[in-house]
């Protein structure tokens, strides 16, 4: 009995709420066809998706709606038939979709299918559940199939039903509740354990049509009304209001409405109105519902064989006018000083009607006037101070009406004159004001003329509009090509040039008691002025498109008493207010007749002392509860939809780690370098009536400001350089704040030869070859200098193995000689100096530099030994520069005995008389020069002489002496040995050799 009153106390609290007022429980009705773009007029499910998307399945291919167009998928995406029975997202946000040939999963944009274990052919899918154990079941008329890693595997749920067709399962706290065949009905408890709760014997036709749970409540619709189980039975819902009806679809949505679909009345919402259940019979253009789906901004979406109908909680309902078929247009509507309305069409029929008491959207018509003219209507209107109403109307009529008499004024005119515009009545100063064609007129009830101002008496040429200061009784007057004009109480007269335009305007008073005036430029702007102390309106605010402004034409605009501002336009209703934080927030109303919207062309707008909010459309009058309207804000949610490489489609499982969701977007993808032109597609889905999105994107690091506001959802990025990126893109309708950003991460890697290891090992390298390069040249030119200093070595022991066998063959001639001729003294002396100067040679002969002392010395017992040899009187002599110590400073062996020896032979030997050689050696600039001098015959005549040189040429001893130099000095560019020739009067006084060898040290 608990578990009875429980459930039963959950089924009544649906009704025993008060959910919303009756204003939002009128409704309006959207139909969306082939010719907005479905692929298909018969529709048999809709779904929206977690990321806002709608999709539509229909008799002709999947549908995928973002608010502004529809998307077509077909057997050439990979549906396995045209026709689409269910659609689901899975905890995983994988997209499937239930087909008359099976299931499958959409991959982006394409469809794939999976192994059915029993082979048996599938022609119905009824849904899909997820039932808390992380597993995806799908029901079919053939069963309940599992999806596994290997497809999808049938199960068993009842014994004996295994292969029985499943309309739906629902799960509820208490366990599955499973339906077979649309006649019975089991319930898996939680236990495991089982109840059949439904069992009719129908023979072969369904008794339940759906079946849905609302506050773990099971309802299913029948052929008899609409039922839910209590724990123990089935009871019927709403048993009066249904009773016998043939329900075959039902729906409870989040306000607690049922949404039902019958046979014989249609669509029907069932609410809840205070303490009262009605229902309300919603106007479709087919009777057969086959799907509802509510969206998460509470529009509630029909699915039916011509069409897909939006259906919205409207902020306005129509008011039915009884007898209203003679109008055919309406152009006005007026709140009379009594509350009632009156109604003003195209064909000089006026209407005053007076709305029913209570929630009943009807009105009476309590008087009918007609005008003069049968195509008239009125234009511009105000009240005296008797609540008469004075108008002018489109053919030029001036009139007045009182509730019980309508009178035609337009013989109190006082001039010819054509077309009448504004029309105002000044309390302050008693006087009525028209706008005629051509001149202002004024006067009372009995005359109107000219109005003349009081400085100059000058009259305002073609008036179009008068504004009065109710408190102040100052007047405005738009003109139509002269600006604006300030009329003061005393009925001076103003210029305030054209910067102004009250064509388009209302006025109102504030808190503070002071005129308030909202003037619409269209296009661009609405400002409002503050207008006191009979002075210039002074702008205090505009409002522009950002703000949410309406783009398109404004046709008129009131402002409330509750600080609401109603626009009219030719798109519908927009409604203006500042939240909180004093920002301008909107909201846009279509005006849908017959579920299409409504171009609007000569709407006017009424405000009542209620601040209800009275319009006209066509043949209709609409109100709206200003008071019970507010604007919440928009749920908008932006979507990065594709990505893509150089604007190509791209297979990014080929490309990244991994991919999220249906739209297989990549997650954190590392690019190469080659990879760096990114296109990225992002959307905002939304269906509000008129409500378009606009984004603004960054590229973090690149770029930290947001890019400015644009419509386009497409942005491509080229030739990005390596590094880490994060894209970053946010929506919002004008007007209201931005949405949380959507974000995509992405990695573009350097090329390997900008990477540190690459450049690291590059440098190991060029480190690694530059040294051995650098070692191999060394090593060359080590083995090369050692090869050359081997060389020279060697040239020099052969340079001495010359000399050295000449000299010792020839002086011990000499000592041969000297002791044949008895000259044992002279010998003695030879065989000594020879033997100092033998021990010389050998002693240097394995060096390559000796100390100049020790060439000296050795050069100076050669000219001894000679001397002894030739029997010759020489003076040899030598000089050394104080600076220079000879000890100390090294040169090649024997380098100077080839010059000393070439002067004692070729010099002096021929020369009579007095025989000299000087040895002079100097240091200049880092080199020692040897200069050997002689005194004797030239070389010319010593050539013409002929006589022979007796270790060989001389030429050669003289060329290997200058290699050798050339070798020591290492200084190509300076001629290491070089002749001089004295001569006077072309006579030979001897000759200089000049030895230049480059100086080295001991140390």
């Amino acid at each position: 009995m608990l578990k009875t009153f429980f459930k039963y106390c959950i089924v009544t609290s649906i009704f025993s709420v008060h959910i919303i007022c009756i204003y939002a429980q009128s409704f309006t009705a959207k139909r969306y066809t082939t010719v907005d773009g479905l692929s298909d007029n018969y529709i048999l499910c809709v779904y929206q998706d977690s990321y806002g998307y709608l999709w539509i399945g229909t008799a002709h291919g999947l549908n995928r709606f973002d608010g502004k167009r529809f998307v077509t998928y077909g057997l050439k995406n990979g549906l396995p038939s045209m026709l689409v029975d269910r659609i689901y997202e899975d905890r995983n946000h994988r997209l499937w979709v239930g087909t008359r040939k099976g299931m499958a999963e959409m991959k982006e944009d394409s469809f794939y299918t999976y192994t059915i274990n029993d082979k048996k052919k599938i022609n119905f899918v009824s849904g899909f559940i997820e039932p808390g154990n992380g597993s995806l079941w799908a029901t079919t008329d053939n069963g309940v199939y599992k999806l596994n890693s290997k497809g999808w595997e049938k199960i068993k749920l009842y014994p004996g039903k295994e292969n029985a067709g499943v309309g739906g399962i629902i799960q509820t706290k208490g366990g599955l509740f499973i339906g077979y065949e649309n006649n019975t009905l089991i319930q898996l408890r939680n236990d495991g354990s089982y109840k059949v709760i439904l069992s009719v014997n129908t023979k072969g036709r369904p008794y339940y049509s759906s079946l849905f749970s609302k506050n773990d409540t099971v309802f299913i619709s029948t052929y008899s009304g609409l039922q839910y189980w209590n724990g123990y039975k089935w009871i019927k819902q709403f048993e009066d209001t249904l009773s016998r009806k043939f329900i075959y679809s039902s729906f409870c949505d989040k306000h607690n409405r049922f949404w039902l679909g019958t046979k014989e009345d249609g669509l029907l919402c069932i609410m809840n109105e205070g303490s009262k259940i009605i229902y309300r019979q919603i106007p479709l253009a087919f009777n057969l519902v086959s799907n509802y789906f509510e969206d998460r901004e509470g529009n509630i979406w029909i699915a039916g064989f011509e069409g897909l109908v939006k259906i919205s909680a409207s902020p306005y309902y129509p008011v039915t006018i009884p007898a209203i078929e003679k109008i055919t247009t309406l152009r006005n509507c007026i709140v009379m000083p009594t509350g009632n309305i009156l109604l003003s069409s195209d064909n000089g029929n006026l209407l005053l009607v007076k709305k029913t008491a209570g929630h009943n959207t009807t009105a009476t018509i309590i008087g009918k006037y007609q005008l003069k003219t049968p195509i008239d209507f009125i234009d511009y209107y105000t009240f005296d101070g008797d609540q008469r109403m004075w108008f002018t109307t489109r053919d030029g009529q001036l009139g007045r009406l009182s509730e019980k008499l309508l009178e035609d004024m337009t013989s109190i005119i006082n001039v010819n004159n054509g077309p009448l515009r504004g029309i105002a009545y000044n309390n302050k100063t008693k006087k009525l004001f028209v706008c005629a064609d051509s001149i202002l007129l004024t006067g009372d009830e009995h005359l109107l003329d000219t109005f003349l101002s009081s400085n100059g008496r000058k009259t305002i040429p073609i008036p179009w509009k008068i504004i009065v200061d109710p408190f102040t009784g100052s007047m405005l007057v738009q003109t139509v090509e002269n600006g604006l004009f300030l009329i003061s109480p005393a009925g001076d007269m103003h210029s305030l040039g054209n910067e102004l335009n009250l064509s388009l305007s209302c006025i109102e008073t504030n808190e503070k008691g002071e005129a308030v005036i909202w003037a619409a430029y269209n296009g661009r702007h609405i400002k409002k002025y503050l207008w006191k102390n009979a002075e210039a309106p002074v702008e205090t605010e505009t409002i522009t498109v950002k703000d949410g402004m309406p783009d398109n034409k404004i046709l008129d605009l009131k402002h409330t008493k509750n600080g609401k501002l109603w626009i009219a336009t030719t798109k519908g209703v927009t409604l203006m207010q500042k939240d909180s934080l004093q920002n301008w927030i909107h909201r846009d109303f279509e005006i849908n007749e017959a579920g299409l919207p409504m171009t609007l062309s000569f709407s006017k707008i009424a405000v009542d002392y209620k601040n209800n909010v009275w319009m006209s459309i066509k043949k209709s009058l609409i109100q709206f509860n200003s008071e019970n309207i507010s604007i919440p804000p928009f749920q908008i949610k932006t979507v990065i939809e594709k990505v893509s490489l150089f604007d190509r489609p791209t297979n990014w499982t080929k490309l990244a780690d991994s991919v999220g969701s249906y739209r297989m977007l990549p997650v954190k993808p590392v690019l190469n370098h080659k990879q760096n032109s990114i296109s990225i597609i992002y959307n905002a889905p939304l269906f509000e009536n008129n409500a378009l999105p606009e984004y603004t994107y960054r590229l973090l690091p690149e770029d930290t400001a947001w890019s400015n506001p644009t419509a386009s959802n497409l942005i491509t990025f080229q030739k990005l350089s390596p590094g880490r990126y994060q894209f970053q893109v946010r929506s919002r309708i004008k007007g209201f704040d931005w949405s949380t950003p959507s974000i995509f991460s992405f990695t573009i890697k350097k090329p390997f030869w900008e990477t540190w290891w690459f450049r690291s090992l590059v440098i190991l390298l060029t480190s690694a070859m530059i040294a051995f390069i650098f070692r191999f040249r060394i090593n060359q030119l080590k083995k090369r200098s050692e090869m050359q200093n081997q060389v020279r070595e060697m040239e020099m022991k052969a340079l001495k193995a010359q000399m050295n066998p000449h000299f010792i063959h020839n002086a011990l001639n000499s000592i041969q000689s000297l002791i044949i001729n008895d000259k044992s003294y002279e010998a003695s002396r030879y065989i000594s100096k020879f033997a100092r100067l033998l021990r010389q040679v050998l002693e240097s002969a394995d060096k390559n530099l000796i100390p100049l002392d020790k060439e000296l010395y050795s050069l100076k017992l050669y000219v001894d030994l000679e001397k002894l040899r030739m029997n010759m009187d020489i003076d040899y002599s030598e000089y050394v520069v104080e600076n220079i110590i000879a000890s100390e400073i090294k040169i090649p062996p024997l380098i100077l005995q080839p010059f000393v020896e070439n002067a004692l032979w070729h010099g002096l030997s021929n020369k009579e008389g007095s025989k000299k050689i000087l040895l002079s050696i100097k240091e200049k600039d880092g080199w020692i020069i040897c200069e050997i001098t002689d005194n004797g015959i030239g070389r010319k005549k010593a050539a013409e002489a002929g006589k022979p040189f007796p270790e060989g040429s001389f030429s050669k001893a003289v060329a290997i002496t200058t290699r050798r130099l050339l070798d020591f000095n290492k200084a190509n560019d300076i001629e290491p040995v070089s002749f001089i020739d004295h001569i006077h009067e072309n006579e030979s006084l001897g000759t200089t050799v000049i030895v230049r060898i480059k100086a080295h040290s001991k140390r």
